[in-house]
């Protein structure tokens, strides 16, 4: 994928556990002294890393994100996004152009399932290598999942490794200053993987999470190369965790109908 929204147009991962024990991550940057480092004799490893900001742990899953599904695909990975341009054109513009359209007629989902379900096996392809990533880094940490969202949202995560314009992990913007466009496109891959019931499930439970990093960042409105984007209040975080947890599919398609911010951000 290489385009605008490239970076994380395609993730999932598994938030049952943490939506299921009422965890949150009210208070991040306090998370990563208290949250579990994974099963006990399991768990990556996490570099340390000269001049890095933010939770160890989320730089890494995010860094092995962007390593392992942009810069340095299997080849798995590679054909699969060649298989789903070959359909729909690009990834971004195909999945969210062919939600917003069906949502716009009125012939939403029927007309969306009949738009992307040519695309299925790849996207399981995708989805099974995603889901292999996040438990790697999260399986027995749901709470730090959580957090790893947020502060992305935050843009708290500074990363040295990364290419100038890059160094924040957070979602890309347009022309460095105009709102990203990509969480749209994340909401929009989440509900073809849900239609096309591939690992339906998980993505049912992490796209409230998209959509509470989606806040978040309309909220922060980091900057991109910052090593020093502040933090939101704790309090903020919680209540804006309480307000997009919970929420159902049918809710975050209509959140999403709204441009570019969530109603009620500007």
């Amino acid at each position: 994928m290489h385009t605008r929204y490239r970076r994380r147009a395609l993730l999932q991962g598994a938030l049952a556990t943490a939506v299921a024990a009422g965890f949150s991550a009210a208070a991040p940057e306090r998370a990563s002294a208290a949250r579990a480092t994974g099963h006990p004799g399991t768990g990556p490893t996490i570099p340390e890393v000269p001049g890095m900001r933010g939770d160890p742990r989320a730089n890494e899953f995010w860094y092995q994100y962007d390593d392992r599904f942009l810069y340095n695909q299997l080849p798995e990975i590679r054909e699969a996004f060649q298989q789903i341009m070959a359909v729909i054109g690009q990834v971004e513009g195909g999945f969210y152009g062919a939600w917003a359209a069906s949502r716009a007629a009125g012939s939403y989902p029927a007309s969306y399932i009949e738009a992307v379900a040519p695309v299925r096996e790849p996207l399981a392809v995708v989805s099974r290598y995603q889901l292999a990533l996040i438990d790697e880094f999260y399986r027995w940490d749901p709470r730090g999942l959580v957090s790893a969202f947020i502060d992305f949202g935050q843009g708290v995560l500074y990363d040295p490794r990364r290419p100038e314009g890059q160094k924040v992990h957070l979602m890309d913007y347009t022309n460095d200053v105009e709102p990203p466009g990509g969480y749209h496109v994340w909401h929009s891959i989440n509900r073809a993987m849900m239609l096309l019931d591939i690992d339906a499930l998980r993505w049912r439970l992490i796209d409230p999470l998209v959509g509470l990093t989606w806040a978040v960042q309309s909220i922060a409105k980091p900057a991109m190369d910052s090593p020093d984007n502040p933090r939101l209040d704790p309090r903020l975080l919680l209540r804006l965790q309480l307000q997009w947890l919970p929420r159902t599919p049918t809710q975050l398609d209509t959140a999403f109908d709204s441009i570019p911010y969530p109603v009620g951000i500007s």
